[in-house]
């Protein structure tokens, strides 16, 4: 995939350069490391156009050790590196070791190797509207079907489908699909906890 088409994402995401010290600037320029950033993430760009050339990524993550350290501490939890593959692939079973070995290392960053449009759909604050939408969708048929309980008594699950009703009613389901782990669960917690009270404020209102 052309790095172009990465870049053009970013941009309809609100991404933009970040700007560098000098020094870090020159070291990440070269090894043609971009880095890209909004208010919540920064991302590091770079494209490979050759399997050997993108042996060499332990190299440039090295090389982004130098960003990390001058990163706040909301960025560094939240740095990514993407890894755009810009050639004619023939061997995708030797590729597809090698990204995996890529993505599974969580060291500094969270990495995403990046080959085509699917690719792109894989980083979730990258992903189009419709396709974010149902995987939203998704998500909370999956959170319904978890939450309710086998029990003989159906006021607890009424309860609950109220509780469920009024979290997806009156949070942004959206945001619960962006965000590292540590924001989703902290996102559920919080919604969970004002639509339980909210719900049983109107019902103490009601009685």
């Amino acid at each position: 995939m052309n790095i172009n088409a990465v870049r053009s994402r970013l941009e309809e995401k609100n991404f933009h350069y970040y700007e560098l010290s000098e020094n870090i600037f020159n070291k990440l320029s070269a090894n043609n490391l971009e880095v890209w950033s909004n208010d919540n993430r920064v991302m590091v760009l770079k494209e490979y156009t050759s399997y050997h050339h993108l042996l060499n990524w332990k190299e440039d993550q090295l090389q982004i050790s130098f960003l990390y350290d001058e990163l706040t501490r909301k960025y560094k939890n939240n740095l990514y590196f993407l890894l755009v593959l810009n050639w004619s692939i023939e061997n995708f079973s030797e590729l597809v070791i090698e990204t995996t070995i890529i993505e599974k290392d969580q060291r500094l960053s969270r990495k995403y190797t990046i080959y085509d449009e699917t690719d792109i759909e894989r980083v979730p604050f990258l992903q189009t509207n419709n396709l974010k939408e149902s995987i939203s969708f998704a998500y909370e048929s999956e959170f319904r079907k978890k939450i309710i309980i086998d029990t003989q008594d159906d006021s607890i699950n009424q309860y609950l489908s109220k509780v469920i009703n009024y979290y997806f009613k009156n949070s942004n389901s959206l945001e619960i699909v962006d965000g590292n782990e540590e924001e989703i669960s902290e996102k559920i917690k919080e919604n969970i906890e004002v639509s339980i009270n909210s719900l049983d404020q109107g019902v103490q209102n009601e009685d």
